[in-house]
């Protein structure tokens, strides 16, 4: 691998650690939102029972309204004041995560330095094998000399040390040290750049392969994959199979995994739906994940219905003490009127 084949990989500038670090960033932020719109929440609610006081108050009804309306203006300032309190902390993990992305550049540089000395080593050691070679040469050379020697020792019945061994001994231990560069240093760049195939994650996906310039290993949804073909057809698959207990119909009954990666331009034309109905494109994805799963999903719901249906009918006799054909009646009567008789 030359250095001019370093320079067309794409590097990230991510690494597992600042992968965790930001997931751990991000976790932090959204926790506190949540909190956030949780307290937003009830503000809204206190809001509007605050205008209903006052509208109360305005039709001249009881002095319990404005002592309500009042303590109610001072809940809605706490909880305010609590909700931008905690706002302050998100803007803070925001800060944190931007800082922590807008050094990806800088750090994509550097991984492309480290590739062009890695493809620099790589020349090295093609220097290295060179000499290998020259010295794995020479020992065939001395082993040739030694099977002579042999010859001519058996002649005179010479039964003393020709020190035949060391020489073959060294040459048994050389490595094929070329090869095995060009596979570490592929490796570490993170395989072929002139076959890969852009993706993106749809979910938190991990490779299963080890940390390299182009591979993280895992990755966040939404966030872009360079895959070879191989990689791509196994974690863009729809077909894999999640078995659950029982059958239906005697059929087995299983739902099918989400997919975990698609194509760049599968994102885009999901992310181009997703802004034209103003949702985010994991919506898109759960809903495609639920149609693509829809035959499987109705299989287990209907086998799901069948067995609380037996298990409601075994209950209504346990409770009533009556017999199977009553059980089933007012099992079929709940069922069809959406309410519990027993």
């Amino acid at each position: 691998m030359s250095a001019k084949n370093s320079k067309t990989v794409e590097f990230s500038g991510r690494s597992r650690a600042s992968v965790d670090r930001e997931a751990i960033l991000v976790s932090g932020r959204d926790q506190m939102q949540a909190r956030v719109d949780a307290l937003q929440g009830q503000v809204r609610e206190k809001e509007s029972w605050k205008q209903k006081l006052y509208a109360a108050i305005a039709a001249g009804r009881g002095d319990w309204q404005i002592r309500a309306a009042g303590d109610t203006a001072i809940e809605i300032k706490a909880l305010t004041e609590t909700a931008n309190g905690i706002l302050e902390g998100v803007a803070e993990f925001n800060k944190r995560i931007e800082a922590e992305r807008a050094i990806r550049p800088e750090r994509a540089k550097i991984c492309g330095q480290l590739a062009d000395l890695a493809a620099a080593r790589l020349g090295q050691d093609g220097q290295v094998q060179e000499k290998i070679n020259a010295l794995r040469a020479a020992l065939r050379e001395r082993g040739e000399t030694t099977a002579r020697m042999a010859e001519l020792a058996e002649q005179v019945e010479f039964a003393g040390d020709l020190d035949s061994q060391r020489g073959d001994e060294l040459a048994a231990s050389l490595p094929a040290f070329l090869e095995e560069s060009e596979i570490r240093t592929a490796d570490l760049l993170g395989g072929p750049s002139d076959v890969l195939i852009r993706a993106v994650a749809r979910q938190r996906v991990d490779t299963g392969v080890g940390e390299s310039l182009r591979h993280v290993g895992i990755y966040e949804p939404g966030h872009p994959l360079l895959l070879t073909p191989q990689e791509f057809a196994q974690l863009s698959r729809t077909d894999i199979k999640h078995p659950k207990a029982g059958a239906f119909d005697g059929q087995p009954i299983y739902t099918l995994a989400p997919q975990r990666v698609c194509s760049q331009e599968q994102y885009e034309s999901d992310l181009a739906e997703a802004e034209a109905e103003g949702v985010p494109v994991g919506r898109i994805w759960s809903r495609q994940d639920a149609e693509r799963n829809g035959v499987a999903k109705q299989t287990w719901e209907a086998f799901t219905a069948e067995q609380e249906f037996k298990q409601r009918v075994e209950d209504i006799r346990s409770r009533t003490g009556r017999g199977l054909e009553f059980a089933i009646h007012t099992a079929e009567r709940e069922r069809r009127d959406g309410r519990r008789y027993v």
